[in-house]
């Protein structure tokens, strides 16, 4: 847990110093220390908190993943139904308001998100239309994972991160690897197959 966050808080931070934060919780579980501190540093404004039965369908809205999945409604129109959904008219308007695809990138992480699985609709639906409506915008989502299998709409995403753990010297270390990206070679600082001590990109990416 703590290594999923250190690792999001640095990309999203690299990104955008301001970024968002939604947190699905688990209502049977407590969140472990790291990650309370973790988040608790995030401002009153940037942080929602959301359970799983919060991205559950809706009667009379609907399930989410019918939203998510629409390419025939216009971006702005998907985004805002999408957070009227979970409630959340004002991240909708703080993603939106004065904003196109030429404006600074904005970055909002979904921490857990699998806990949620109603929001990734049914199996074989794509999440790409709603990370397209997020990018029309120059929003750029970011999906933290509990589970270490490989998630339904991980096809759709843009990029993919695995972290893992390994012992060195009777120390453990925890390993990030882009397994989806950019192909080989190409500039940049993610590709296919590179990876990292999480401890040296989190600096890299300070710094950079």
């Amino acid at each position: 847990m703590e290594d999923r966050i250190r690792f999001a808080w640095a990309l999203a931070h690299r990104v955008d110093p301001e970024f968002y934060w939604l947190q699905v919780d688990d209502p049977q579980g407590k969140r472990e220390t790291a990650e309370e501190s973790m988040i608790s540093r995030l401002p009153p404004d940037r942080l929602f908190v959301l359970g799983p039965t919060d991205l559950a369908p809706h009667p009379e809205l609907g399930s989410i993943a019918s939203w998510v999945v629409r390419d025939d409604i216009e971006a702005d129109a998907r985004l805002r139904a999408i957070a009227d959904f979970m409630g959340l008219p004002n991240l909708a308007r703080r993603l939106l308001e004065d904003r196109s695809e030429y404006s600074p990138t904005k970055v909002l992480v979904f921490a857990n998100s699998d806990r949620a699985t109603s929001y990734y609709g049914d199996v074989g639906r794509s999440i790409r239309p709603f990370v397209e409506a997020m990018n029309h915008y120059a929003a750029t989502p970011i999906f933290t994972i509990v589970r270490p299998s490989r998630p339904k709409g991980a096809d759709d995403v843009d990029y993919l991160f695995h972290l893992g753990r390994e012992d060195r010297a009777g120390r453990p270390i925890t390993r990030v690897e882009c397994v989806a990206g950019a192909p080989p070679g190409v500039p940049g600082l993610f590709t296919v197959g590179s990876a990292w001590d999480l401890d040296a990109l989190v600096e890299e990416l300070a710094r950079s």
